[in-house]
């Protein structure tokens, strides 16, 4: 008697939560070339499957071993589900000759391709900190710490959305600031996507040219959030920056022409030989570059510093011109808003206004200082009721005029000083802010619940974080990192967290009492910004 088999095919849910979860992006291209059922059901799920992992290994002896880490833990680093679209490959050590003249980046990519992880149009960023790495990293073995490397590898899969990079070099956007006239790089946006503003990550080398770079994309897209690092500290004395990507067709899964398939294996083989120790296309060394996401990925940015004010609002009445080679503007005559008794314009030495105590500490601790500057008194107000306020009592709305954040502000023989061209104006109102160390986990938890808080409203998923902290003086490397990391990830348990402790950060406006109403990016010390990853709502939904 002859028995009939019937098949039949699993569910589609089964396969997207019992199968999909097991196999990596290679697993998953090749069988969704030989199976129509699992062609089908990786086309249903890569749109909701936006992905950011990110693998910490080290630290590592020497930088050639950290490469031997890179290449024994592929399996584990490249684990996602469907194709990478970026690699950010974040290296930290104190000794940067590895890194003079671009040898390391350029092993780590070739390596990358030999072992065929990089898929076709990915984008590899490697950035180079003498910092740290912000994660959770076991205690080192490593005897000789000076020469350690610990790698920091994110691999992102960005569903439905354009990722698109543009390399900068530092004369060009020198040139450019002076006459306006910084070309878009980018491809123009559809009219049918409306006002959905793209999201940057910026990374490069030199303050001024960030600031440029952040001035340009403010004109280009008002409103556009930007996150950076930015590794000044390093410049002159290696290559901290470098960027790839894959522009031809190779590996599994990737797309293949007809000339492609007519070159036998052992050809393919032959031209790795050839070149063992280099990636089939350049690496690129910029000074800067941008990289631009538009679609359904999208970022929410945030910062926090620990700086907090110590007087009242204050109105600048006076500034001389102490250093005219040196641009050095002294503010030494304030007037005090008309409060307890005092009359109006009452005008003081600003060595008055500060209390001896924190007079004391400027001098003898070196503590930071910061202006924030507005034309309008009733924002820095508002910034005064928030700090001196608990979270219960005052509302969490956002300061409606723009506030400037004054960074190059010091202290000299009782006197406040700045520059002339970004210094406190004459006229405008002020706040005058110490940094303080102890302040910067509290500000952190703050900005991170306002993030939390604002995804929530919008039912919005978020799953994964860029961590940039800007490095203190008071404070290890190492301890800054795992406080910034252990804090991001106990208030966003649902994100896959990376980042880096460098010298200069970029993002929103860090200012005490909250953030401001425009999300204006700036070029900043002593902060911690963040780029936030989710997807946005459809349309459909």
């Amino acid at each position: 008697m002859q028995r009939t088999i019937q098949w039949t095919s699993l569910p589609c849910d089964l396969w997207t939560q019992k199968v999909l979860p097991c196999l990596t992006w290679r697993d998953t291209s090749v069988v969704s070339c030989v199976c129509s059922e699992w062609h089908n059901v990786t086309t249903g799920a890569e749109p909701m499957s936006s992905e950011w992992r990110t693998t910490v290994l080290g630290p590592a002896a020497t930088a050639n071993e950290s490469l031997d880490l890179v290449r024994a833990n592929a399996l584990q680093w490249v684990d996602t589900r469907f194709v990478p679209t970026l690699i950010l490959l974040v290296a930290a050590s104190r000794d940067t000759t590895p890194w003079r003249r671009g040898k390391f980046w350029q092993d780590a990519v070739a390596m990358m391709e030999q072992a065929k992880l990089l898929p076709f149009k990915c984008h590899v960023v490697g950035i180079l900190t003498t910092n740290a790495v912000v994660h959770d990293v076991e205690q080192s073995t490593v005897k000789n710490m000076d020469t350690a490397v610990t790698l920091s590898i994110s691999v992102a899969h960005l569903s439905d959305t354009t990722l698109e990079m543009a390399t900068f070099d530092r004369k060009m956007l020198r040139r450019a600031s002076r006459t306006q006239s910084l070309a878009n790089p980018f491809h123009a946006i559809a009219p049918d996507c409306g006002n959905d503003k793209p999201s940057f990550l910026l990374f490069g080398g030199n303050d001024q040219s960030a600031s440029e770079l952040i001035a340009a994309v403010d004109a280009w897209y008002p409103g556009a959030p930007v996150v950076g690092a930015v590794s000044s500290s390093l410049v002159g004395q290696c290559i901290p920056l470098a960027t790839y990507s894959v522009s031809r067709a190779q590996g599994i899964g990737a797309a293949r022409g007809r000339q492609d398939h007519k070159k036998s294996r052992r050809a393919q083989h032959k031209t790795l030989r050839c070149q063992p120790h280099r990636p089939l296309d350049p690496v690129v060394f910029p000074s800067s570059l941008l990289l631009r996401l538009h679609g359904h990925v999208g970022i929410r940015s945030f910062s926090s510093s620990g700086y907090y004010p110590i007087t009242p609002v204050l109105r600048c009445v006076r500034s001389s011109l102490a250093d005219e080679l040196s641009r050095v503007v002294t503010h030494d005559i304030v007037s005090l808003l008309p409060s307890d008794g005092l009359k109006e314009n009452t005008q003081l030495r600003v060595v008055d206004v500060i209390a001896p105590s924190e007079k004391l500490a400027i001098e003898r601790e070196g503590r930071r200082l910061n202006i924030f500057s507005c034309q309008d008194r009733a924002p820095l107000e508002h910034v005064l009721t928030r700090c001196n306020a608990s979270e219960s009592k005052v509302t969490a709305g956002s300061v409606s005029a723009q506030i400037d954040r004054l960074e190059v502000v010091f202290w000299w023989q009782g006197s406040l000083m700045s520059l002339s061209d970004i210094g406190w104006q004459e006229g405008a109102y002020g706040l005058l802010a110490s940094h303080q160390p102890k302040r910067t986990s509290r500000a952190l938890a703050e900005a991170l619940a306002r993030i939390q808080a604002r995804l929530a409203l919008a039912n919005e998923r978020a799953f994964g974080a860029f961590i940039v902290a800007g490095a203190l003086n008071e404070i290890d490397d190492f301890v800054h990192a795992k406080n910034v990391g252990d804090l991001c990830a106990g208030i966003l348990p649902m994100c896959q967290l990376s980042g880096c402790v460098v010298s200069t950060s970029a993002g929103p406006v860090a200012f005490p009492g909250g953030g401001q109403s425009r999300n204006i990016a700036q070029v900043q010390t002593h902060t911690t910004c963040g780029a936030v990853f989710y997807t946005k709502k459809r349309t459909s939904d």
